[in-house]
């Protein structure tokens, strides 16, 4: 039965979504408080029942059309889970955290593809089954200061064929999702995880007989025609929701956002501890790389399905430590070629010797000098008064070599 619920908030709408695995449509009802006639009512949910389904177990359309600017914005999600889902996997946290996340890996397909790094910070248990999300608001901002800092919660519920979450709710006390989970198939529902964040940012359901107004959004028309639309968040009705979204998170001012420094390296380093998510262009647990999704990856050194190097970052220490090795090692070997060279070709049988020796002493002061121009090494003083002592014998020779 599906139930009615009316809202006497004058901010923040409540969006139910109530999607049916077997016949695949959504139900997105929108109630405010002014609305008394029931006839009008009941005409709502009928208009209700033609809105576009957030279609389920669908993969991520190809977002390659949006407009972004140059930042990278992080989402810190803390998620929780039923007590359904903990009797489902017998309290098996490991196996809990592992579904469940695949759930959030299937939404970062999503959240990649408009420069948004989703961390999910720890993964916890509610001990609750009765949980709406007006309740769950409550469980959670009652142990607000028990958590670790997050920019939003979402409870994952079991066999929950929807999401639920409060339109603008982002930066707020109401910054809380609920979203469906089915350990069958753990991937199925992370289209709706984004859509119900989409409305966290500020995405609303508009009827469909509404146009809106995107002015940065450019959809061809051979485009529009297709199943997924242009630039659509799956489950809405319009063309360019995905713009729309990507405009308000650029707006927003209690999220995270970075400067994108390089096009080339665009992974960052976890500043908390966090559940390693590969593909989120996060590094995070024992992940050697995170390049992001496999297609946008460009580090040629980066495996990006698995997050590990193909050469080790040791590795490249040791080559680069050779290679220097070798550069001075070739250095030097020119410099004393160079020395021996111009010795043998000035000097005299009768002087060969000595004046080599004395060639030789100034290279390696000359070294020396370069290296340490302050010490006075001991080899250093030995051999200077050889030098001199080589100039006061024999008939000076080379007494005016210097």
């Amino acid at each position: 039965m599906l139930k009615i619920i009316f809202l006497f908030h004058p901010l923040i709408l409540l969006f139910f979504h109530l999607t049916s695995t077997e016949a695949n449509f959504n139900f997105n009802v929108t109630y405010e408080s002014n609305f008394t006639d029931q006839n009008e009512i009941h005409a709502r949910i009928s208009r209700r029942l033609r809105r576009e389904p957030a279609v389920w177990g669908e993969p991520a359309p190809d977002y390659t059309g949006v407009q972004l600017n140059d930042y990278i914005h992080f989402l810190n999600a803390l998620i929780f889970v039923d007590s359904k889902i903990t009797n489902h996997y017998g309290s098996d946290m490991d196996k809990i955290k592992r579904d469940v996340m695949k759930l959030i890996q299937e939404a970062n397909n999503y959240f990649y593809q408009i420069n948004v790094r989703i961390i999910v910070l720890d993964i916890l248990q509610t001990f609750r089954d009765d949980l709406s999300l007006y309740s769950f608001e409550e469980y959670r901002n009652h142990r607000i200061s028990q958590l670790p800092n997050h920019d939003f919660a979402a409870l994952i519920s079991y066999r929950y064929a929807g999401g639920l979450a409060f339109v603008n709710g982002m930066c707020t006390a109401k910054t809380v999702m609920l979203c469906g989970f089915y350990p069958n198939n753990p991937t199925a529902m992370g289209g709706i995880f984004f859509h119900e964040v989409a409305h966290l940012l500020g995405v609303p359901h508009r009827n469909v007989t509404n146009l809106i107004n995107i002015p940065n959004c450019y959809c061809p028309v051979t485009q529009r025609t297709t199943n997924s639309g242009c630039l659509k968040i799956p489950g809405y009705d319009h063309d360019c929701t995905l713009q729309q979204m990507v405009n308000m998170l650029e707006k927003n001012r209690c999220l995270r956002h970075v400067k994108a420094t390089n096009f080339f390296f665009t992974q960052h380093i976890v500043e908390k501890s966090s559940l390693p998510l590969c593909g989120n262009g996060v590094i995070e647990g024992e992940e050697e790389c995170d390049c992001g999704l496999r297609k946008l990856c460009r580090n040629w050194n980066c495996r990006a399905d698995e997050c590990l190097q193909i050469v080790k970052t040791w590795q490249m220490y040791i080559c680069a430590w050779l290679i220097a090795v070798l550069i001075v090692t070739v250095i030097i070997c020119c410099v004393i070629r160079r020395y021996l060279s111009h010795c043998c070709g000035t000097s005299t049988n009768y002087s060969y010797g000595a004046y080599c020796s004395c060639n030789l002493l100034q290279l390696l002061s000359n070294l020396k000098s370069v290296i340490h121009p302050k010490s006075k090494h001991f080899w250093y003083r030995t051999g200077s008064n050889f030098t001199q002592s080589l100039r006061h014998t024999g008939n000076g020779t080379i007494g005016t070599k210097q």
